[in-house]
């Protein structure tokens, strides 16, 4: 396949040039940023998600009427349980979790930026309260890496015969029935799967023996630790460093105050908001949840944002102090088009890259990324995507010190001619008791990260 996006170096160096200007490369071994970072593939505390069957603070995404859930919520729901149980293993260090379905972006680009905001649907799936196939790469610290598919129930099929196709393989498989009729396959992660790997761009398809049409899987989430990117090496002329610039992290803090408190009462010394000292946060009602569609918002998610921008477009990087809302059931289960989650909603990524950094909390962060056609269709052994589910939406708790990127897509020719939209999408959302916060960089358009680097 060939792609329409150059991802080259000179590209990335015109990304560092306006830091480089008033910067120079640090090496102050106690930074803040050391102290907060985790090792990809350690094994942090983990919370338990909301998911079905719970209550309380577990009760479900959307509430605890299945009926009632759009499409965020459902997805949500499936991939919390996915990723609680990996979780819930002994000896394990990650876990991710694909889901197929199908993101559509409305060209609505709510805050000025290359950001337009997206919807998940179910297609002809439709009336399920449960995805048709859930999938889980569970990794462990002494043992090897597991394939986990869980195909529904409510599935046309009451066999334990599947398929795994990836390159030009074909894997027989066999699945377990579980208590609720659900077929749950788990293999250990075969030759020639790069899951082990988050920047992983492989995609496989997965389906019961004997079907024509296929299902889409795919692990990509663009995580990579904070002190390996290169942003993170530099300093401004004024010592600061690019990432927690004003120093508001929460990790090793013992004032007894939430990221967003220090934010609120925190004397800026560089131009956040376009002004300095006390600074008052942009404060929107939802962060990406509102979707157009034939003359309404529709909601998909709930939850206020708390922002402080330092913006140098055209020429650098947009970065941002985010706060979230707390878990807001109550809004949840009352939103006006069904429940959804608390948080953000989806959103296409069409700057060259945003990225998502957790260096001011203590804890992990849920994220999602979502991609258009991982898998070509022409390129399909067999049949089409079935029930027209062409995407596919991967999840992973984030943890402290490490930055989610997501960078633009592009458009793949399938060698005949024809071409298929590859879009990037990410996703958050928060199940915490109180409200969160994260650091965000924005790549002006045309200064594309190579290799996931800033």
């Amino acid at each position: 396949m060939k792609s329409l996006t150059a991802h080259s170096l000179a590209a990335l160096l015109v990304v560092l040039a306006p830091l480089a200007a008033c910067a120079a490369p640090s090496d102050d071994a106690g930074d803040d940023l050391a102290s907060a970072e985790s090792n990809l593939g350690t094994d942090p505390t983990i919370p338990q998600l909301p998911a079905p069957g719970g209550t309380g603070d577990l009760t479900p995404w959307g509430g605890s009427d299945a009926s009632k859930w759009r499409p965020e919520a459902i997805v949500a729901n499936a991939a919390s349980q996915a990723i609680n149980a990996g979780w819930s293993r002994n000896d394990v260090k990650d876990v991710l979790v694909a889901v197929p379905m199908k993101l559509y972006s409305s060209g609505f680009y709510e805050f000025g930026d290359g950001q337009a905001n997206a919807r998940p649907e179910l297609m002809d799936w439709r009336g399920q309260t449960r995805p048709p196939v859930v999938a889980s790469v569970i990794k462990f610290k002494n043992a090897p890496t597991k394939l986990v598919v869980r195909f529904d129930r409510a599935l046309p099929y009451s066999g334990t015969a599947f398929e795994l196709r990836f390159n030009a393989t074909t894997l027989a498989m066999t699945a377990t029935r579980d208590a609720q009729g659900d077929a749950v396959v788990e293999i250990p992660l075969p030759a020639g799967l790069s899951y082990d790997d988050l920047l992983s761009q492989q995609a496989a398809l997965v389906h019961p023996a004997g079907w024509g049409d296929w299902f889409p899987i795919y692990f990509r989430t663009g995580v990579k630790k904070i002190s390996d990117l290169r942003v993170s090496q530099v300093k401004f002329s004024d010592g600061r460093t690019v990432i927690d610039r004003e120093h508001v992290t929460s990790v090793g803090a013992n004032d007894g105050k939430s990221a967003r408190e220090r934010l609120s009462g925190h004397s800026f010394g560089f131009g956040y908001n376009g002004a300095g000292g006390i600074v008052q946060p942009f404060q929107p009602a939802s962060i990406h949840a509102t979707y157009p569609f034939f003359g309404k918002n529709i909601v998909t998610g709930v939850g206020q944002g708390w922002t402080w921008v330092a913006d140098q477009r055209p020429n650098g990087l947009k970065v941002m102090y985010t706060c979230f809302e707390r878990r807001r059931l109550d809004l949840e289960v009352n939103a006006p088009d069904g429940g959804v989650p608390s948080g953000g909603g989806w959103h296409q990524i069409n700057d060259a890259a945003e990225t998502i950094m957790n260096d001011l909390e203590t804890g992990p962060l849920m994220v999602a990324a979502g991609r258009n056609n991982p898998w070509l269709e022409t390129h399909l052994p067999s049949g089409k995507f079935a029930y027209g589910l062409t995407d596919v939406a991967t999840f992973r708790w984030l943890k402290p010190g490490e930055a989610f990127i997501t960078t633009k897509g592009n458009w793949a020719d399938d060698g005949t001619g024809k071409w298929f939209e590859q879009s990037n999408y990410h996703w958050y959302f928060f199940q915490q008791n109180k409200d969160v916060c994260t650091e965000e960089i924005v790549n002006p358009p045309g200064q594309i990260p190579q290799s996931f680097d800033l």
